[in-house]
């Protein structure tokens, strides 16, 4: 009886901090919804895009400030360490509002890092309006972070809608476990290829991007600038890098390429050149 009794009363103690925790999340929840409303955020950039797509969290803020949460939650059950030790990257911050909120809930150094200078700036603004201060802003990719910050560790990085435009996940995370193979990381994303809606949506953006450029209105409440179709750019990239093909084997090398970068486009074409084969073939129908 003596060891049910200590069981039941350590599932008792458990039952009981996880109430406590949860109530903790909701009072950061309503404070720094709070924040937001008394600060009246219209504009934080002269750059539509970034204003637009903040409009939006604000709008949704709720959503999304819980969706914070439960990435939280997911890293500290992953991780040794209390909230308050935790040096935390918010990869992909966009405008910052996780990163800040990350801050706010008392992470011990929170980096924001974006390849976007004008999101870095706008989450920079962001976060002297509502008066929370991140440790520090950068822009560029992980690896330059980790190039340029020698002895800059961090614990664990987080990001939301960020993974599926990671161009080389093995490398990303082979990155991240050179620096630290302790490291935890926790990304949620939008695109979800379980959800048949969803996958719809995206597949007839990727063709708009490929076929037509600019930007498919599948996105209702983002509008981006408009750029020249996807195959388009990798056929002036082929030519660019050697002109003597004839139109059959341009379009196979147009279609052969989808979804590589510029330096990939090249050394895929010369490999072609030098051995008439192709080392690569797109694995999705569609993704650009």
């Amino acid at each position: 009886m003596k060891n049910l009794y200590q069981r039941d009363n350590c599932y008792f103690s458990a039952i009981m901090y996880i109430s406590t925790e949860k109530k903790e999340w909701k009072r950061q929840v309503q404070g720094f919804e709070k924040m937001l409303d008394n600060s009246s955020i219209t504009s934080i950039t002269t750059d539509s895009y970034c204003n637009q797509y903040l409009q939006h969290l604000l709008q949704h803020k709720r959503y999304y400030l819980e969706m914070y949460v439960g990435l939280f939650e997911q890293l500290l059950r992953h991780i040794d360490l209390p909230i308050e030790k935790i040096s935390l990257i918010d990869y992909g911050c966009g405008n910052g509002l996780m990163g800040i909120f990350a801050k706010y809930c008392g992470f011990k150094k929170v980096v924001l890092i974006d390849v976007d200078e004008v999101f870095v700036q706008s989450a920079k603004n962001l976060s002297i309006r509502l008066h929370v201060n991140p440790d520090l802003f950068f822009v560029g990719d992980i690896e330059t972070y980790f190039e340029q910050l020698q002895g800059e560790g961090a614990d664990a990085i987080v990001g939301t809608d960020v993974i599926e435009h990671i161009y080389d996940l093995s490398h990303f995370f082979g990155t991240l476990s050179s620096i630290n193979p302790n490291m935890v990381s926790v990304f949620s994303t939008a695109s979800n290829p379980a959800n048949e809606y969803k996958v719809r949506q995206l597949r007839k953006l990727h063709y708009h991007d490929e076929y037509v450029g600019g930007i498919a209105q599948t996105l209702a409440h983002l509008e981006q600038a408009p750029h020249e179709a996807f195959s388009v750019m990798r056929k002036n990239i082929i030519q660019a890098t050697a002109s003597d093909f004839d139109e059959h084997t341009l379009t196979n090398l147009i279609s052969a390429t989808r979804g590589l970068n510029k330096a990939d486009i090249i050394a895929f074409v010369n490999h072609y050149k030098a051995t008439g084969k192709f080392n690569y073939k797109p694995t999705d129908p569609t993704n650009t």
